[in-house]
């Protein structure tokens, strides 16, 4: 079944309009080019770098006049029920990979307009989150209200802030690429397991008191659960590194979700090295 789901979902996308997909190829490219230039093997960020990057500046030129929307996939009239879930899993995961790769191109934006070498939190740039940084899809947007108005409340993607480059060390680190709609569930995935083995940081689990402490930035999202703050702690638990923690959180019937205040110290390049002073003889 899984094969047959994979070659119908290949024919459907035979169908998508030829220039709304190869817009978003290109906008991943241009970004993907970006992210290879200015993001080295460990992670570290060259903001400055980002201020002048041409396949930046093409990458944001790009989204802010392409409507994610345009991009549709066409059933035939046999299609079955699982190949119609199929297809709508990839588009849903097609708008999220763009709207998470506009936010996190958005951070860069305005974190790399004000560095100065002497920047050290977001906290310094005023209005990071609220005032509008660009254009995406016709509109100038802000960091917020791609996170709470279009991924959580339109998308209703619970994965989403996983994968929000939020420029503070107690947060998700930047993807080395763009997100991609193809892979979507895997590199959210992956996200998750990273966040969480930065344990001092992130998470700790009070096995005793039954008491879970999260950054604050993830408590919004306790709203997006049935069982609240018991359904997003639930929805991490699996993602934790240690089987001890996870059995508490799945063998209680109640447990406590407390937050901390997230670490909101940028995430600074790597100095360059010093050439060593030779001894003295």
């Amino acid at each position: 079944m899984k094969l047959r789901l994979t070659v119908c979902l290949l024919a459907l996308l035979a169908t998508v309009t030829p220039r709304a997909h190869a817009q978003a190829s290109l906008h991943s490219h241009l970004f993907a080019e970006a992210l290879s230039r200015q993001v080295d093997a460990a992670g570290r960020i060259n903001f400055a770098g980002f201020k002048h990057d041409p396949s930046f500046a093409a990458f944001l030129a790009a989204i802010a006049r392409h409507d994610p929307n345009q991009f549709k996939l066409t059933l035939p009239a046999d299609a079955t029920a699982d190949e119609k879930r199929e297809a709508a899993r990839f588009m849903h995961n097609a708008r999220c990979a763009f709207w998470i790769n506009a936010y996190n191109a958005l951070a860069l934006k305005a974190i790399a307009a004000a560095y100065d070498g002497k920047l050290k939190s977001v906290r310094q740039l005023r209005d990071f989150a609220t005032r509008p940084i660009a254009e995406v899809a016709g509109k100038p947007r802000s960091l917020r209200e791609i996170e709470e108005t279009i991924l959580r409340k339109e998308l209703k993607e619970p994965a989403a802030p996983f994968v929000l480059y939020r420029g503070v060390v107690g947060g998700p680190l930047l993807p080395t690429a763009p997100i991609s709609a193809s892979d979507f569930e895997d590199e959210t995935e992956a996200a998750m397991t990273e966040l969480f083995t930065r344990k001092a940081l992130i998470y700790r689990v009070d096995t005793i008191g039954r008491i879970l402490w999260l950054p604050d930035f993830l408590a919004p999202y306790e709203k997006d659960f049935k069982d609240g703050p018991l359904g997003l702690g639930r929805f991490l638990a699996p993602f934790f590194p240690h089987e001890r923690e996870k059995r508490v959180i799945f063998g209680a019937d109640e447990f406590e979700v407390k937050y901390w205040p997230t670490d909101t110290r940028l995430e600074l390049p790597a100095e360059k090295p010093t050439a060593a002073k030779p001894k003295k003889k």
